[in-house]
């Protein structure tokens, strides 16, 4: 899934959240969750259809569990034929954990190097 697929879990996140996620616009509380939940999905889908994750960095310690929970969630998917309904406590722990991290470390980096990728692919916001 690349740039555009993630606008599209974005698109999602604005139907989903009530009062759509421009209140969580760049700079404001809550941007950084808007923004590894959609990382998240868009690694999800990748995960169950190719087997690997685009969002994983050289050298990140947190490496090993980001990609231990979407082979978790991956395979749980391809086993079943469906998601599960809910992420376990054991998950959501997880998932808030690297959360913290690309909240504190990351962000910037990360947001200029997907604008950097859909400028090249000529895709605008």
């Amino acid at each position: 899934m690349d740039c555009f697929g993630e606008e599209l879990i974005h698109a999602y996140q604005n139907a989903y959240y009530p009062g759509g996620i421009g209140k969580y616009s760049k700079g404001k509380k809550g941007f950084p969750n808007v923004e590894f939940e959609a990382k998240f999905f868009r690694d999800v889908m990748c995960f169950i259809t190719t087997g690997a994750c685009a969002f994983a960095e050289v050298g990140n310690p947190n490496n090993d569990k980001y990609f231990d929970l979407m082979e978790e969630i991956g395979l749980n998917y391809k086993n079943n034929g469906s998601f599960q309904s809910a992420l376990t406590s054991a998950q959501q722990k997880t998932y808030f954990k690297l959360l913290e991290g690309f909240s504190k470390k990351h962000i910037q980096i990360i947001i200029i190097q997907v604008m950097t990728y859909c400028q090249i692919l000529h895709l605008t916001f």
